[in-house]
């Protein structure tokens, strides 16, 4: 307790910040659980060491840009925070953190969890790095309670391997780049032949188009005048409306139609003597 008052003392005065100087996984052998921890702490995640405070925390990777702990007993009367301490939640969920040092869990409807102010010395790495080194050590040595390993080397090997990926990924685009701008006209050139059908020939296949679409509207025209011609005749009744003459019947007339202007024919009396018409007597007297 006096070397906790006492760190929490020196943070306090010279703005100490945490000093992690050692680095390990848990395995199932220590089930799970960082060194004074009371809950899990599995690979990806890290137990980092603070030699200052002589405290374990567990610290994330990749998203979870935490170092968390467990809560710190409140020293004061019931439940109460010390001078030292940070009171967190109320009532029977009431718990501590050290102040200046952690701040109470900002997780919703968690308690009893202490997050480190202080930097993660994990917040660069990813998760797939960190398990690849967990596969890999645990690999070497399977019985072992925790996997330590060296923060330093790790962080160089995996700047290593990123520049490594950039360089990689950077000479990949820049050949690609080249074998793209070395053959515009190539490409051009393949990309007019297998078009298969010329300017030419597209042009005509249009005026084709719109020159029977034009003879399919006239004659449409035109049955539509001739319909229209034929109903009107047929309204009006007359005859001559219809190509502008009526039928002409042909044939030798009748009998009936034959004298139907002059009545019935009538036979000359035959007794009667014809009588010449004097000629020799003037019927008039010329006047000079």
């Amino acid at each position: 307790m006096a070397r906790l008052v006492l760190s929490s003392f020196f943070l306090f005065a010279f703005g100490t910040y945490a000093d992690y100087d050692k680095f390990f996984f848990t395995s199932e052998a220590s089930n799970w659980r960082c060194p004074g921890l009371r809950f899990n702490c599995p690979a990806p995640w890290v137990c980092a060491y603070d030699g200052l405070l002589d405290k374990h925390y567990c610290c994330g990777t990749g998203s979870e840009d935490i170092c968390w702990n467990g809560n710190t007993n409140c020293g004061g009367a019931d439940k109460t925070p010390s001078t030292n301490q940070i009171g967190c939640s109320s009532g029977q969920n009431a718990f501590c953190c050290l102040k200046d040092r952690e701040e109470c869990t900002q997780r919703f409807n968690q308690i009893n969890i202490c997050w480190a102010t202080a930097k993660n010395p994990f917040a660069n790495f990813g998760e797939e790095k960190s398990n690849a080194t967990f596969s890999s050590l645990s690999s070497a040595n399977p019985s072992a309670t925790t996997f330590a390993f060296d923060r330093a080397q790790l962080t160089v090997s995996s700047t290593s391997a990123a520049s490594s990926s950039a360089a990689t990924s950077s000479a990949s685009i820049s050949e690609t780049s080249t074998g793209t701008s070395s053959t515009p006209t190539q490409t051009q050139s393949s990309n007019d032949s297998d078009s298969g059908i010329s300017g030419g020939a597209i042009g005509g296949i249009v005026v084709g188009v719109v020159a029977g679409l034009a003879l399919i509207g006239a004659g449409a025209f035109f049955l539509w005048r001739r319909q229209h011609n034929k109903s009107v005749g047929n309204k009006d009744g007359n005859p001559y409306m219809q190509g502008g003459y009526g039928t002409v019947g042909q044939g030798s007339p009748t009998d009936i139609t034959k004298y139907a202007m002059h009545g019935v024919p009538v036979e000359m009396d035959a007794s009667v003597n014809p009588v010449e018409i004097e000629g020799s007597k003037p019927h008039g007297t010329l006047r000079a």
